[in-house]
């Protein structure tokens, strides 16, 4: 527990309570076990609890409101009911803090006031310096000296504790908002989350962006009022001292404020404007480098590349007049207290009074004290504007439809499932099935200017009736977009239910069609938030063929799987699926086309053992599927048609009804009724129960025939994927203990750990910061604006001086002059200093995010494969936020402030010599604290910023995992653990800015021991400097003890915020590349050729492995591919089949061999010119948010007709170019996924073709349309298909079987089934494919 809780008076004071952190930090780096425990009351658990109660009892109060006032409605809107239950939950605290800043501001104005004493004190002294013995008691002196220091000191406290306040607010907000947005997101409902324009991209900008805005706001809220205060009563004793002489003043800043609101609403507007298209370019940037697979392949990297530079030119356009504005705003809050000073001053003298010391140097200590509150009430008021518009932002997410589970759960219910006239609807985003087109006018379709139109249609699913008794296993079968998956997705709870009755017996578990794996150990991914029993969770391991998988792995069940489980196969995700499921044991399944991933016989083992076997049995069963094969062995079978279920039955109830099941399983036999020709006389669909059991021997449940194990991800751990099959599980687990016991689990990280750099920020950074722009022209200007506003700051009170002691014998137009031009001066040096530093930070913030953008897109797959997606596009978001609005502002004012703390130093040591004593005990004791706090702040900076990284790619990954998690009713754990992170996160925040403090407390101390040996000395010197002087030094003093300590503090800063340019550079600089993108002499050459011209394809010993691996995953292979062949590769898991792709596209650079096509040897030329010139179609289909015409022609390269003509031939007629796809392609079924990446690449005209598991979502009549495409429509293309049915290869020319890396066996299909002990009649067995079952070559 943190000691705050126990800790004395004095040490809360002085914040001495953190002082074993700083030593600790000072000694050595820090890690996050150093880091204190929050106190209970700050835990986000308990803050979002108390905010979403408060925000109930201010909303029922408004109700109330308005049913009582219905003339009145706008009245209490003004102010959102989520901003008073945030003041609710920290009032006591917050407003404390308000009233220690306001004492503080007002602590602060009696400064010139005692200022004005010690010079009439000084003057008195002076005068009388000849008689010394009348001259005033130097107690006196000491007195009021000893005076303006306590009010210092005091005021210190104040303003630290006030802003100690400010900050903790900020940091109490944040956490009980993202708790508070996370429980409501994953309770959000469907529409909420399509229609209403929550999906987690929203979301996420939620609690990245608009949480921190109303944090920041935290900070400055109580300066909005204080300073309006302390404003007045500086203008009421300004009066007070100058009479009438200063209205003018007053007037200038009467007379700025309105122009300074209008520059600060034109801020704002800026902003707005410029997050737009910063919020644009953060979303490309997330597509690309989520769909980075698919921009690589498609060699898209450098249209992307432009597309993103635009939109960041055009955001910097806003931005670029921001900062110019911003520096003309704190230009203007600079000058207009010396304006006014000058004014005010000129109208004292023109009215015949003479210039009093005393009168003068207090009044400018008054105008300087100004300064402060006018620079810092337009930055407060757009921080409270900011954080206003942020709440209404959020408030939506409360404003929103949660999720009203519909469905009755009954225990004792006789069935299973039981749907009474059911109908349910998506309400999403326009439909896939249902969608007419809306404007096909080309080019209104970027993800830039997406917007989701809600459909008025009929339900999705209609009046379905279905029973099915316990312990039954009910198939689901369909074309694409049928219904099937939202079938299964009604039953979840995800579709909204809006006729009839659902009753379900018990608790659900789902197997989604694509697996959601979580970024942890396979063993947490299963067992899923249950209680570990090691007895049930070795049997689900074995059941589900995951034994042989753990035994190629180093850490066995504790392998950590990556973002998305990235480090595993197609089917070793969906494996873990059906574990998950398996393990949690509730009593219904629901089995979304989970065998589509399966090879043939671990997906029969799965189906027998699992599914259909002893491991499910007595759970009731819903398996959508596109394998006609299972069909004999399960219960129940229901055919859908347009959300509609058309047929329902037992297998040999349909078969002999002659419906569309039994036309579906004719289809799937046709052949046999071709070739044999047996008893011509009978129907077709009666020879169909003849020859059923020869479809499906018992168990055998797949006709998958190559798993999705390997897809063209390149990983470091990718020898991994080489699993064994499922066979010989007993004999495997016996050699190693393949499951950790729970008390030695320990998890070995697939990705790689966030980049964490240690010590001083290198002088390299920052060179390489300064050297990101035109230094050489930038540099003399801002040095030469530095001079001049140093200058000048310099010579005004000194010129002051001059004035009021007559020197030089001027006329007083001449000395009136010159003063108010050393003030036009001190301001526009300002300006300049501002607007070049602006013009320094756009030119390296835009130069940086260019070249990290580049680096990032010509990494090779194994980067983003170890690296979490949320990481890198927080480089672009944060980090380069933080380049854009905080570094360069931070660096031109520690510029200014050093160069200022040189100047007084100077010019009070030139009046009072003996200030340099002081000065320099007093500057060595900055530096030494500086030096002790820094290394402890740049640590915990660090942390924060890695742990911060952490708490959102959980949040990130657990709303893309909603409907898993939603369905296994693990809502409350996942809930519990992002409670866990925001503490672990605000852990590392909280002592950050406390350490802030503890800086922020002794350097300001430290300025008040200044002010008190300045007067000291002056009180000490009283007979030797004149009461001018005197008033310069008091005066100037009073403002050097603040700058002084914002020296130390923007220096630290800086260091803490360069940790971003740490980041954002190591990505400019150090990610790994691939092998050269262009290679010009040989990509023109090849281009002029319109290479490739035949697709003729050579493998010549080519050897190929991964990461360090010792092993061979191709080994010496050797293979001829002709122009225009057709050839399948088959073979088991790991055999080699995508890694032969891989090295194809040279994802997967060679160790060994050559690969050539038209005799060109790839290696040879850029990876542009290779990968543009062949096309490939994915396993995992890469869905884009936008229009459908975005996804099949991002870069807008092709006529509409040429997009028709490709969704004609994927039979997507039904879907219109201009329909809305929602994130992720949410509101499509796979199948119509893997049918849009399939015409994506069919848009494209390449010689050669390459097919990788592309069609495993999609049912059998879908897909024996696509081959036929595929045949017709390719002919004369070279197309290479890795197999995922065997039915759908019997027409290739050749077929090619690996295994372990080599071929093993090459012919066409026939030739090789003719080989009964074969390897591809093996794989035919296991399918239980005959030779009159397809068109064999």
């Amino acid at each position: 527990m943190t000691p705050e809780a126990s800790a004395n008076w004095f040490s809360l004071c002085w914040f001495a309570w953190i002082d074993p952190i700083l030593t600790a930090g000072y000694t050595r780096p820090m890690e996050k076990d150093d880091l204190y425990l929050l106190q209970p009351h700050r835990c986000s658990e308990h803050l979002g609890s108390q905010l979403l109660a408060a925000l109930e009892k201010r909303r029922k109060q408004r109700q109330d409101y308005v049913e009582a006032n219905p003339n009145k409605t706008d009245k209490p809107a003004k102010i959102p009911p989520l901003m008073w239950a945030m003041n609710d939950i920290v009032f006591r605290y917050f407003w404390i803090g308000g009233l220690l800043k306001l004492l503080a501001d007002v602590g602060t104005i009696t400064s010139p006031l005692l200022v004005r004493a010690l010079i009439n004190f000084g003057r008195d002294s002076y005068n009388l310096r000849g008689d010394r013995d009348q001259a005033p008691n130097l107690g006196s002196g000491v007195g009021l000296a000893i005076g303006l220091f306590l009010v210092q000191a005091l005021c210190v406290f104040l303003n630290v504790h006030a802003f100690n306040r400010g900050f903790g607010t900020g940091i109490i907000l944040r956490g009980a908002l993202i708790q508070a947005i996370f429980q409501r997101g994953m309770n959000l409902s469907t529409r909420a989350r399509t229609v209403g324009g929550l999906g987690v991209s929203k979301l996420v900008t939620l609690i990245s962006a608009d949480a921190t805005r109303i944090d920041y706001a935290g900070q400055f809220f109580h300066m909005a009022w204080t300073s309006a205060v302390q404003i007045i009563i500086c203008v009421a004793l300004l009066i007070w001292s100058l009479s009438y002489s200063a209205l003018p003043g007053i007037a200038v800043l009467v007379l700025m404020s309105p122009i300074q609101t209008a520059i600060t609403k034109r801020l704002f507007a800026l902003r707005k404007k410029s997050m737009v298209w910063t919020d644009k370019r953060n979303k490309a940037v997330n597509e690309v480098v989520g769909g980075i697979r698919v921009v690589k392949q498609f060699a898209w990297e450098e249209p992307y590349s432009v597309r993103i530079a635009e939109l960041r030119r055009k955001e910097m356009s806003f931005h670029r007049v921001r900062l110019y504005l911003r520096s003309l705003n704190l230009a203007l809050a600079f000058a207009t207290p010396t304006i006014a000073t000058v004014l005010s001053f000129v109208t004292y003298a023109l009215v015949g009074n003479e210039l009093d010391a005393a009168i003068l140097f207090s009044s400018l200590s008054f105008f300087t004290l100004l300064r402060t509150p006018l620079q810092f009430l337009p930055i407060a008021w757009n921080a409270i504007v900011d954080a206003k518009n942020a709440a209404d932002r959020i408030e939506k997410v409360f404003d929103a439809e949660i999720q009203r589970d519909q469905i009755i759960r009954d225990c004792s219910a006789t069935n299973g499932i039981q749907l009474e006239d059911a109908s349910f609807t998506w309400e999403t985003a326009q439909a896939a099935d249902t969608a007419k087109p809306v404007n096909e006018k080309k080019g209104q379709d970027s993800p830039s200017n997406e917007k989701e139109t809600p459909v008025d249609r009929a339900s999705t699913l209609d009046s379905l009736n279905l029973t099915v008794p316990r312990g039954t296993l009910c198939a689901i079968v369909g074309g694409v977009g049928s219904g099937k998956s939202s079938l299964i997705s009604a039953l979840a709870g995800e579709m909204r239910q809006i006729a009839g009755k659902v009753t379900l017996s018990g608790s659900t578990a789902v197997c989604a069609q694509t697996a959601w794996i979580q970024s942890t150990t396979i063993r947490n991914n299963i067992v899923f938030g249950n209680a570990f029993d090691p007895e049930r969770y070795r049997y689900v391991l074995e059941v589900c063929c995951l034994l042989p998988d753990l035994d190629t792995l180093a850490d066995g069940d504790q392998t950590i799987v990556g973002e998305k489980g990235v480090s595993l196969s197609g089917g070793q995700k969906q494996r873990l699926n059906i574990a998950r499921a398996l393990y949690h044991n509730s009593e219904i399944v629901l089995l979304d086309d989970c065998l589509s991933a399966l090879d043939a016989r671990v997906g029969a083992d799965i189906f027998a053992n699992v599914i259909a076997g002893d491991a499910m049995a007595g759970k009731t069963r819903l398996l959508v599927t596109h394998s006609l094969n299972v069909l004999r062995s399960c219960d129940w079978i229901v055919h859908m048609e347009e959300g509609r279920i058309t047929e329902q039955g037992t297998y040999a109830e349909l078969v002999e009804s002659k419906g569309r099941v039994a036309e579906l399983l004719l289809t799937h036999t046709k052949d046999h009724f071709e070739e044999e020709k047996k008893e011509p006389s009978k129907h077709p669909i009666d020879e169909i129960q003849e020859t059923a059991e020869s479809i499906l021997d018992a168990g055998s449940a797949s006709n998958r025939n190559s798993e999705a194990s390997e897809s063209t991800t390149t990983t470091v751990n990718a020898e991994s994927k080489d699993t064994s099959n499922a066979e010989g599980v007993t004999n495997k687990t016996e050699k190693k203990d393949l499951v950790a016991p729970p008390a030695q689990a320990k998890s070995k990280a697939l990705m790689q750990d966030e980049e964490r750099f240690s010590g001083s920020v290198s002088r390299t950074t920052y060179l390489s910061y300064l050297n990101a722009a035109p230094l050489s022209i930038l540099l003399p200007l801002f040095l030469v604006a530095v001079l001049v506003f140093q200058g000048s700051t310099i010579m005004s009170p000194v010129w002051l001086l001059w004035w009021q002691n007559g020197h030089f014998g001027l006329q007083q137009g001449v000395y009136m002059g010159i003063y108010a031009v050393f003030g036009i001066t001190q301001s526009l040096g300002l300006l300049s200093m501002g607007v070049i530093f602006s013009t320094f930070t756009i030119k390296s913030a835009t130069t940086l995010h260019h070249r990290a953008l580049q680096r990032v897109l010509h990494a090779p797959f194994s980067f983003f494969d170890t690296t979490p997606q949320g990481r890198i596009t927080h480089r672009f978001s944060k980090d380069m936020d933080t380049l854009d609005n905080i570094i360069g502002e931070a660096m031109r004012t520690l510029i200014g402030t050093i160069v200022q703390v040189i100047g007084s130093i100077v010019l009070i040591a030139i009046l009072t010599p003996y200030f340099l004593i002081p000065v320099a005990v007093i500057l060595v004791l900055y530096f030494w604290i500086a030096a002790y706090y820094r290394s402890t702040a740049r640590e915990l900076r660090r942390i924060d910023a890695g742990l911060r990284s952490n708490m959102h790619e959980h949040f990130s990954e657990s709303l893309h995992g909603l409907v898993t998690i939603r369905a296994f009713g693990n809502v409350d754990a996942f809930i519990a653990e992002n409670c866990r992170r925001i503490d672990k996160q605000n852990r590392a925040y909280w002592l950050a800015q406390t350490c802030q403090r503890w800086l922020s407390v002794r350097l300001d101390f430290l300025g008040s021991l200044l002010i008190l040996s300045v007067a000291i000395l002056v009180v000490a010197s009283r007979f030797d400097i004149s009461p001018g002087e005197t008033g310069v030094a008091l005066s100037y003093i009073l403002t050097a003890q603040s700058i002084f300590g914002w020296m130390i503090r923007h220096a630290a800063e800086l260091e803490n915020n360069m940790s971003a340019v740490e980041r954002v550079l190591h990505y400019a600089n150090h990610i790994e590349q691939e092998k050269p993108y262009h290679i010009p002499q040989v990509d023109d050459a090849l281009e002029a050729r319109e290479w490739p011209e035949r697709g003729e394809i050579r493998f010549e010993g080519v050897e190929a492995k991964y990461g360090s691996s010792e092993r061979n995953v191709l080994d010496k292979l050797d293979l001829h591919i002709a122009p225009g062949e057709k050839i399948a590769f088959c073979g088991r898991t790991g055999a080699g089949k995508s890694t032969l792709v891989t090295t194809l596209l040279r994802t997967l650079e060679l160790s060994a061999g050559t690969i050539t096509i038209d005799g060109i040897d790839i290696a040879s030329m850029g990876l542009h010119r290779l990968r543009s010139s062949l096309s490939l179609i994915p396993q995992d289909a890469v869905i884009y948010s936008g229009t459908l015409r975005y996804n099949l022609d991002p870069l807008d390269q092709h006529e509409d007709a040429t997009l028709h003509d490709a969704l004609q031939r994927t039979s997507l007629t039904d879907l219109s170019l201009d329909m809305t796809i929602t994130e992720e392609g949410g509101n499509l079924s796979a199948g119509q996924r893997s049918l849009i990446s399939l015409a994506r690449a069919m848009v494209r005209k390449t010689r050669i073709v390459i097919l990788d598991e592309a069609t495993a979502s999609i049912d059998q009549e879908t897909d024996v349309q696509i081959q036929e495409v595929l045949r017709n429509e390719f002919d004369g293309i070279t197309t290479l298909t890795v197999a995922h049915r065997i039915q759908t290869i019997l027409h290739s020319d050749r077929v090619c079987v690996l295994d372990k890396g080599v071929i093993v066996e090459i012919g066409s299909p026939a030739e090789l089934w003719a080989k009964e002990k074969g390897a591809f009649r093996a794989l035919c067995d296991s399918a239980n494919i005959r030779y009159q079952d397809g068109e064999w070559k």
